[in-house]
C-alpha cells in the first residue's frame, strides 16, 4: 500500500520541478517616488538579474 501511495507522489514532485528551470525574461518595475521604495525596488532588481538572470526595467511609478 505505501509503495502505491509513493509513486503517485514522486512523480506529481518531478512533474513540477521542471518549472524552476524556467527563464525569466524580461520584467518591468515600479520605481517610486520615494526613497525607501525606490531602495527596495533596486535590491529586488540586483537579486533579479544577478540571482535569476532576469532583464529588468525601472519605470516610474
Amino acid at each position: 500500500m505505501k509503495k502505491l501511495l509513493i509513486t503517485p507522489i514522486f512523480v506529481s514532485l518531478m512533474a513540477l520541478s521542471g518549472q524552476a528551470w524556467a527563464a525569466c525574461g524580461s520584467i518591468s518595475m515600479a520605481d517610486m517616488n520615494w526613497p525607501s521604495a525606490t531602495l527596495m525596488a533596486n535590491v529586488d532588481k540586483i537579486i533579479l538579474e544577478e540571482g535569476y538572470g532576469c532583464v529588468i526595467e525601472m519605470v516610474a511609478g
